[in-house]
């Protein structure tokens, strides 16, 4: 986990260190393009070689996000935090430490392509995952929109993955 925050917080510098060489200045919230409406759900399955596990992914539904910062709640009676399975491009920080909260980012300059954008295993305690709630704090768009207004859809059971 803290190779993945130092990778992470490196990708970060080298952005920032290259708009400075370029004399190019980070845009301000002020000069962000419009947002565009964007979606984003978690989806819920089962591991077939693991029935006590539920991977829960986060995906957008339509649009793609170049960077984000949220987090998902959950009943801890019901389930407990694993760790992150995310296996797609970029670079994802997931933060399972807190109680009842997964602190999710990401960033990769040319978005997250399949919408998928972190994916997270917990292990099932109850017949039932009980409520799981995700919400972001930060999230643009490939093209600098603002996307935090990002609409939030009901999770979606999937096959398993």
């Amino acid at each position: 986990m803290r190779r993945a925050a130092f990778w992470g917080t490196l990708a970060c510098l080298g952005v920032v260190g290259a708009c400075r060489e370029t004399g190019q200045a980070a845009p301000r919230a002020t000069e962000l393009a419009p947002a565009t409406q964007l979606g984003a759900r978690l989806e819920l399955s089962t591991p077939p070689d693991l029935p006590q596990h539920l991977t829960v992914r986060v995906r957008t539904i339509s649009g793609t996000l170049a960077s984000f910062t949220g987090a998902i709640t959950y009943d801890p009676r019901l389930l407990r935090f694993v760790g992150d399975v995310s296996d797609g491009g970029g670079t994802v920080v997931v933060n399972g430490e807190g109680q009842a909260l997964v602190r999710v980012a990401g960033f990769q300059a040319g978005g997250f392509p399949d919408g998928q954008l972190a994916a997270i295993t917990f292990e099932r305690l109850g017949a039932s995952p009980g409520d799981l709630r995700l919400a972001f704090t930060q999230a643009a768009g490939v093209d600098g929109s603002d996307q935090r207004g990002i609409a939030i859809l009901p999770p979606l059971a999937t096959e398993g993955r």
